[in-house]
């Protein structure tokens, strides 16, 4: 123009469009924040989704590994019980040496079938409940010889 300004400048900011101008920025910064926002909002949400689902996984996996090592224990317990049945069999309930023997036998399935008992009835494996009469009957026999040495004992120490 006349005054020397050409198209492309810009003129000297009044007060008003001062204002105006900050306003229009200040809006459109809002709505670039606001469209971020919804952005993360969706994201987060996502990633929420995705965590829950792997948490879920997680879980079910945890249950399956804790059934897993339930049965690796009673699997120990039972094996345990086979080995020590298997051993009372080679025992001379006459003599002190295998008595004793015998005795710690029968102590270590006693226990090992207390907890098995304690995992409940129905959770009793089969192999179990068809060593536990022989166990029990083993129990007994040895008991009984026990107290037959310790009258035998008890009886010979009277006479010295």
């Amino acid at each position: 123009g006349a005054d020397g300004e050409t198209k492309g400048e810009v003129e000297h900011a009044s007060p008003s469009s001062t204002t105006t101008t900050t306003l229009v920025a200040t809006r459109d910064r809002c709505r670039r924040l606001q469209r971020q926002g919804e952005m993360m909002e969706s994201v987060a949400k996502r990633v929420e989704a995705s965590l829950g689902r792997g948490l879920g996984r997680m879980e079910a996996a945890t249950g399956r590994l804790g059934r897993v090592l339930q049965l690796s224990a009673t699997l120990k317990r039972i094996l345990r019980l086979q080995f020590e049945s298997s051993k009372l069999s080679n025992y001379d309930l006459e003599d002190l040496r295998d008595l004793t023997r015998a005795a710690a036998a029968v102590a270590v399935m006693e226990d090992l079938l207390g907890q098995v008992k304690d995992l409940g009835e129905d959770a009793e494996p089969t192999v179990v409940k068809a060593l536990r009469p022989e166990a029990e009957a083993t129990a007994a026999a040895v008991r009984k010889a026990a107290g037959k040495l310790l009258e035998k004992h008890q009886s010979g120490a009277g006479v010295v």
